[in-house]
């Protein structure tokens, strides 16, 4: 995963406009699907366009706001309202944006941002306090106060050090205040967010001293170099970018310590450069006050490690070091076509026949609601209704999610990422927390028909990028009903009437998604969370995109150490292990905020462990185990690993309301298939800023002051010495009849094969959210479906094609009336339109 591309921008003095990644995060140039908010006019369009021609459907759009309101992203206004107010009230830097004549204009000029500034890095929502937005929210209170958090970098401080603030109340008046959230110096100077403008700055007369010293041995591996004042290095197209380093950071507790990686773009361009590692890293510590005190240590080249790049060349000019020559690659003969996602091979037989679409032949049955920021929806499908929006740092959010009528959830929430490698070579010792990255300031336009169905409609995400920037992302979320071409319960008997006529009965299955996609450098996580007819809720996180990898020599067998660590994977290619984990915030309400958490295990023995005796028909048999559940009420504040051989439900249930057989009415955590986590507990990462992957559930009492699973901003450096960690979550509250949340950690553990190149095949993990006992019955037995339609095709003159569902009703057995014929053969529908990309983003 990438911290910085083309970072050698700096070196020429040139406008920072380096990314976080190379995959094309954080560019301030315009690029498709991407605009500065400052060029914004109009209004945003929340749904697909609809082509002229097209048949009639019902509104489904609300411009109206809802109570919701209160979970909306900061609108552009309040971003940039609350950096001026921190630079007139404080003096801070603010370097993104600042207003001129009631516009806010981009200001590129970062010359003057140094180490020694105090400088905005971000901003971003403050969550309402809970008890306050359910008292308005039952229309019992006022609106709560609406809050903001700024992440300041103080260097112009005696003693250094990272602070965030709570600005507040919203819109900036006279009594809005800037409060500290931490102590001054609680969080230190080393933790200063990742690449912050001032070290990328003071960054730059090291890194150039250093590239300057590596020109031969770069020219000796891969025929280029990063000294643009050499004519040698004119062609450059070496991508170089940093990683913070935890193993050295751990080591060396209170450093700032980053990993420099380097990898050769090929033609194709795009993130293929993950597929051409070039084996040459070192290592920058930046924990000076002082930046003319930062060195570069730690120098690597095939497994062979050198003190300073002047000691690495001179080994090289003396032949006392081997060279892995990757100088193949920048020939002009060398086909790279296996690196790129361009169709190869001879096509598959009817496959130019486009595939079978979604089809809503009644309109949408979904509505959706503006909310007072683009990045803002309250949807409602089947009874269900609930807030939508990214939260930058974290991503997708769901609010107030009610089921006909009554509240599930006060908050399911998408909090975090991790990538964690393994291998010989210093990129096999990568960590990256994702969120460092911006979840949802990387969830980029989806591509309609792709992403999304032509059905979708659509939310944009507006966010403030890392360092201020405004950036637009159209088009980013998606709202579909989607057919699952299966059934949500459904049964094969015979009609009990004389004719015992066959029949099947049953109800389709159809589900409420909502999707975007994170591009986090290198990889895109699909995270689906869908809605379904019987009051389960199923979230799923997948991964795509390319892999990071190390340089396999295959000239003297250097990297042969790298074997137990992943496999080769093309010429010069070593794709390495790795796992992907995520974490969700699950804040279940049943029947109020008074639950308490269950566990309930299966396990297997005889009737006399189970129940201390034996039926009396068994006396005197073998005694073979049985299957057996144990409940049990957990009444402080804990974490679970999965067990294969002892399989486990978690509930929150409220116990003070019972069904007429006595069962608490609850709603489960249920896990599809994921990865544990392999590290051990006492794992400086695993125990620190990544402590939420230790358990794959964990519950702990819910505060205002434990908002979030990690704070990856100031966590990315020190990880060990989290400022936030699951782990000091766990401090033995009581959690019996409380106000719970539960922790949910899933993920894969990436074993690397050679179908991943160039691209990985989607693949993830899921969780599922289950009624258990808060409903009397099977409840999607409300469900009424009607199979028969009309369907309007708009390219064919607006003509009406009628379809009557052969055979009995799927919901009530019965027979359709045989006077009603289907006007065109059931299998030889007319052609639907296939709207264009540009149709649907088109407002």
């Amino acid at each position: 995963m990438r911290g910085l591309s083309a970072f050698s921008a700096v070196i020429l003095g040139l406008l920072l406009i380096a990314t976080t990644c190379a995959s094309g995060k954080r560019f301030l140039s315009t690029t498709p699907g991407r605009r500065r908010l400052a060029q914004i006019q109009g209004s945003i369009p929340i749904a697909a366009a609809i082509p002229a021609d097209a048949c009639p459907t019902p509104a489904f759009i609300t411009n109206e706001t809802t109570t919701n309101a209160i979970f909306d992203q900061l609108t552009v206004d309040e971003y940039l309202s609350v950096a001026q107010f921190l630079v007139q009230q404080s003096g801070f830097i603010f370097a993104g944006y600042f207003s001129a004549s009631d516009a806010y204009t981009y200001q590129p000029d970062t010359s003057d941002v140094t180490e020694n500034n105090n400088t905005i890095y971000n901003i971003f929502l403050d969550p309402p306090n809970k008890a306050q937005a359910l008292t308005y929210l039952a229309g019992h209170g006022p609106v709560p106060a609406r809050y903001a958090q700024a992440i300041v970098i103080r260097g112009d401080r005696a003693v250094p050090d990272t602070m965030i603030y709570k600005v507040g109340p919203l819109p900036i008046s006279n009594a809005t205040v800037a409060q500290q959230l931490y102590r001054d110096g609680e969080i230190p100077w080393y933790k200063r967010p990742f690449g912050d403008r001032g070290e990328r700055h003071a960054w730059a007369p090291l890194l150039h001293a250093t590239n300057v010293a590596l020109t031969p041995v770069l020219l000796a591996c891969v025929g280029q170099c990063i000294d643009f004042n050499n004519p040698q290095c004119a062609n450059n197209t070496i991508n170089q970018w940093p990683e913070p380093n935890w193993l050295r950071e751990a080591q060396f507790p209170g450093s700032r310590i980053n990993q420099w990686y380097h990898w050769f773009s090929p033609p194709a361009g795009g993130s293929s450069d993950e597929l051409f590692p070039i084996p040459l890293y070192f290592k920058t510590n930046s924990t000076d006050l002082n930046p003319a005190n930062w060195f570069a240590f730690d120098f690597e080249h095939c497994g062979q490690f050198f003190n300073t790049a002047e000691e690495m060349a001179h080994a090289l000019e003396t032949q006392a070091m081997q060279v892995c020559n990757a100088t193949i690659w920048t020939s002009p003969n060398y086909n790279s076509l296996w690196s790129d996602d361009v169709p190869q091979g001879p096509g598959r037989p009817t496959s130019n026949i486009p595939g079978p679409r979604l089809y809503e032949p009644g309109g949408k049955r979904f509505q959706l609601w503006q909310g007072t920021s683009p990045t803002s929806r309250t949807f409602k499908w089947m009874g269900w209704e609930a807030h939508v929006t990214a939260e930058p740092w974290r991503g997708l959010q769901f609010h107030n999610i009610k089921y006909k009528g009554e509240r599930i959830a006060y908050e399911l929430a998408w909090q975090d990422q991790y990538v964690f490698y393994s291998g010989w070579q210093t990129a096999g010792q990568t960590l990256t927390l994702d969120a460092t990255y911006q979840i949802g300031g990387s969830e980029y336009p989806l591509r309609p028909g792709y992403d999304c169905p032509e059905t979708a409609a659509y939310m944009d995400v507006n966010v403030m990028g890392e360092w201020g920037q405004m950036y637009d992302y159209r088009g980013a979320v998606c709202f579909f009903e989607n057919d699952l071409s299966t059934t949500n319960w459904r049964h094969f008997d015979y009609d009990d009437n004389d004719n015992d006529e066959p029949r099947v009965r049953g109800i389709r299955q159809y589900e409420f998604v909502v999707r975007t996609i994170a591009t986090v450098c290198n990889y895109d996580y699909l995270a689906t969370v869908s809605f379904r007819l019987d009051g389960e809720i199923d979230v799923a996180v997948r991964m795509a995109g390319y892999m990071q990898s190390s340089y396999w020599d295959d000239q003297h067998n250097l990297t042969a150490n790298e074997g137990p660590f992943g496999l080769r994977a093309q010429q010069k290619l070593f794709s390495n292990l790795h796992d992907h984990l995520g974490v969700w915030k699950i804040d279940l309400d049943i029947n109020g905020t008074a639950n308490s958490f269950h566990k309930t295990t299966a396990g297997a023995a005889t009737y006399e462990q189970i129940v201390g005796t034996t039926p009396l028909w068994a006396d005197g048999q073998p005694q073979w185990p049985l299957k057996y559940l144990s409940d049990q009420l957990i009444e402080t504040e804990a974490g679970w690993k999965l067990e294969f051989m002892r399989p486990a439900i978690f509930t929150i249930a409220n116990d003070a309301v019972k069904s007429p057989w006595g069962n608490s009415r609850s709603y489960g955590i249920f896990h599809g298939a994921t990865a544990p986590q392999l590290l051990p507990d006492s794992h400086p990462v695993i125990n620190g800023s990544a402590a939420w992957s230790k358990w794959n559930v964990a519950v702990t009492l819910r505060k205002e002051s434990e908002p979030f699973a990690s704070t990856d901003y100031v966590d990315a450096h020190g990880p060990q010495n989290a400022v936030t960690s699951l782990t000091n979550f766990m401090d033995g509250d009581n959690i019996v009849s409380r106000d719970l949340v539960a922790w949910l950690s899933m993920g894969i553990l990436h074993v690397p094969r050679q179908e991943d190149v160039p691209l990985i095949a989607n693949l993830g993990s899921t969780f599922q959210l289950k009624p258990i006992n808060y409903f009397m019955l099977l409840d999607s037995l409300d469900y009424i479906g009607n199979n028969d339609f009309q369907m309007c095709a708009p390219r064919q003159g607006n003509t009406v094609f009628n379809y009557t569902y052969p055979g009995p009703n799927p919901a009530t057995g019965q027979y359709n009336d045989p006077s009603q014929t289907v006007d065109t053969p059931l299998f030889s529908p007319p052609p639907i339109p296939v709207n264009t990309t540009a149709e649907l983003l088109s407002g």
